[in-house]
């Protein structure tokens, strides 16, 4: 087994190549391994992306790409079907919000379009903008 290690302020991140996953060593808390990593950025993949049906309206939702260009800190993890917070997982001390840094954001049917869910919510939380600038620098 291959591991390799990233410290993130506090987190010591453990990255184990058989499984995929992302750990910090400290707590319980993982993460698909394809969402990128902090030198590289976020991994933002192309590929048509599976369609969830809501069984009440009728409607197929799916993550879509054409979010990258609004929203560029997201990083999409293929494997589980979710995205994440790029800088929020590396740059954020708090990492308040788990739907964005350790469980993964999936309910397409509200990550845009309303200013006060998913994404945009997300946007405008004041330790994701912290983040976003310690990214940036």
């Amino acid at each position: 087994m291959h591991t390799e290690q990233q410290t993130v302020d506090n987190s010591v991140l453990e990255i184990n190549s058989s499984t995929g996953m992302i750990q910090d060593i400290n707590t319980d808390w993982s993460l698909p391994q394809d969402i990128g990593c902090k030198k590289d950025g976020p991994a933002q993949p192309l590929t048509p992306f599976p369609a969830k049906s809501d069984c009440n309206k009728r409607k197929t939702n799916r993550f879509q790409a054409s979010w990258y260009s609004k929203h560029p800190w997201i990083t999409n993890s293929e494997s589980q079907d979710k995205a994440f917070c790029f800088p929020c997982i590396h740059f954020s001390i708090t990492k308040l919000q788990d739907r964005f840094t350790k469980k993964g954001f999936h309910n397409w049917q509200v990550a845009v379009g309303d200013k006060n869910k998913g994404l945009d919510k997300h946007a405008r939380c004041e330790s994701h903008i912290i983040a976003i600038m310690k990214w940036e620098n």
